[in-house]
């Protein structure tokens, strides 16, 4: 009779599958957010709340408006503006205005466009010119249901750490299905002899035990005797669960090394199931 290899418990697998698809999932759906979603809302909330605001400031009260300069609301060094804006805060306070050109600024500090081409003016009546920009602007907010929320730099942080954790659990696991099957264990039927990954074996004249003490939880180990050859002494524990068949095998070894064992155990399960029948119902009581 031919040996038979260990291949994956289909259960175990069709788990690992779900779990691995699942969790790269999530991850996936992390990376999506961080790049797409979230930058894409931190964008509109700069332009349709932070620019707009700010614009809207600079041309005054409706009932007076005046046409906006470039050179009063450009901000060629953003970054050095927004560090300024941040540190007067905290000490002298500011404008209505600066404080609207600093939420202008954070916003876009947020999703990655601080850049002068995004916060210079110019007075040539193009898309640049704050007129004009401020028009554009007031039609579209106009055209838009909701104001879109502010986007935080947690926000896109938190996506990027989904999706990173997700992708490492996801690869960890895939991994362990990797190793799990390629640690393969042969069994020959005809000797009983089963051969671990590293090519040693053993039969049941070699176990000096088994211990089922964790068996309820999918493992087993069985103590070899000292003399064996290349085993001996060590305590090698089996994983019931990921694996097909060897369960089956060890049954098989355990019963031809301790017969005496097994009848026992056999005659305190019937000798369980006799008590189970015989054991008098509880009384109901009588309404």
């Amino acid at each position: 009779m031919a040996t038979i290899t260990t291949t994956l418990r289909p259960g175990w697998r069709l788990k690992m599958v779900l779990v691995i698809i699942g969790v790269a999932g999530l991850g996936l759906w992390g990376f999506y957010d961080a790049t797409i979603v979230y930058p894409a809302r931190g964008e509109k909330f700069a332009r349709l709340v932070g620019e707009y605001d700010y614009l809207n400031r600079a041309a005054g009260p409706v009932d007076r408006r005046r046409p906006i300069r470039a050179a009063d609301v450009s901000v060629p060094e953003p970054r050095q503006a927004l560090a300024d804006l941040n540190e007067r805060q905290e000490s002298t306070g500011l404008s209505e205005l600066e404080s609207a050109r600093m939420v202008w600024l954070r916003a876009l500090s947020v999703v990655g466009k601080l850049e002068p081409e995004h916060t210079t003016f110019s007075d040539d009546g193009g898309e640049r010119d704050p007129d004009t920009r401020l028009a554009e602007l007031s039609e579209e907010r106009a055209a838009m249901g909701d104001v879109p929320k502010a986007v935080h730099l947690y926000d896109i942080a938190i996506q990027w750490l989904i999706f990173g954790v997700c992708m490492t659990i996801a690869a960890w696991c895939l991994l362990v299905v990797i190793r799990t099957a390629t640690r393969r264990y042969t069994y020959d039927p005809q000797t009983k002899t089963l051969t671990l990954p590293g090519g040693k074996s053993f039969t049941p004249e070699d176990i000096e035990d088994v211990d089922k003490s964790r068996w309820h939880k999918y493992y087993v180990t069985i103590k070899i005797r000292d003399d064996h050859e290349t085993l001996g002494g060590r305590e090698i524990e089996f994983d019931l669960y990921r694996r097909a068949f060897i369960e089956g095998w060890i049954l098989e070894m355990e019963r031809t090394r301790f017969p005496d064992r097994i009848e026992d155990e056999q005659e305190s399960d019937q000798d369980a199931a006799r008590e189970d029948e015989t054991e008098p119902a509880e009384e109901q009581p009588v309404e």
